[in-house]
């Protein structure tokens, strides 16, 4: 119970510190980007889909385009804003690092799968 009382006032002083001084973690204005850029993406998407008369294409392209744009608008936006970020916790940089290797993992079984299914080898 204490615990999580440190916690939960650990956070909100970080949270208030970075209001004070403006700054924010590394990748903070990356991950605002591909998020924005998803949803306009989708938007785009379905509408060039239903422009083309085949939704399975703009579902395709839309999502893909917009990430792709919202990671360069994210990049801009943490060089000109955050040009010295907070400094991360070493066992989050740790956990974030183990997540991305098990997400690349993943994905990687996935695509030999797929190819195994498409060529007939199960």
């Amino acid at each position: 119970m204490l615990l999580d009382k440190v916690y939960v006032l650990t956070l909100l002083e970080i949270l208030l510190r970075m209001k004070q001084e403006n700054k924010y973690h590394k990748g903070h204005w990356i991950s605002i980007g591909i998020s924005t850029g998803l949803i306009f993406g989708a938007s785009f998407g379905l509408i060039l889909g239903s422009a083309l008369d085949n939704l399975a294409v703009g579902i395709a392209i839309g999502p893909g385009s917009g990430i792709a744009l919202g990671i360069g608008i994210g990049m801009i936006l943490e060089s000109k804003y955050n040009k010295n970020p907070l400094p991360q916790d070493p066992v989050i940089e740790k956990r974030k690092k183990r997540m991305m290797f098990l997400l690349i993992a993943c994905a990687a079984v996935i695509f030999l799968l797929t190819l195994l299914v498409l060529f007939r080898f199960i």
